[in-house]
C-alpha cells in the first residue's frame, strides 16, 4: 500500500534488493538494512533514481547485535 512503512533486512543484495525496488515502486516508505552500508546507499540511490517520489532510509545493521536491531527499530519508527 502506498505510504506504508516496509523494513527489509538483508537488503544489500538478492531478494532484499529486489523487494526494496518493488516496494519503492509502489510508493511505500522503505527502510533497508544490512551490514554493508555502501551497498545500501547504492540501492537507496537506485530506488530514488528510478522512483523519484520514493522515500528510502538506509541503516547499517547487524541483526545479531541487539543494539543494532534496536537502532533499526527506533529509526524506522
Amino acid at each position: 500500500m502506498p505510504g506504508s512503512v516496509v523494513v527489509i533486512t538483508g537488503a544489500s543484495s538478492g531478494m532484499g534488493k529486489e523487494l526494496a525496488l518493488r516496494y519503492a515502486s509502489r510508493g511505500c516508505k522503505v527502510v533497508i538494512a544490512a551490514r554493508r552500508l555502501p551497498e545500501l546507499e547504492a540501492i537507496k540511490a537506485l530506488c530514488e533514481d528510478q522512483y523519484p517520489n520514493s522515500t528510502v532510509l538506509a541503516i547499517a545493521t547487524d541483526v545479531s547485535i541487539e543494539s543494532d536491531a534496536q537502532n533499526l527499530i527506533e529509526k524506522a519508527v
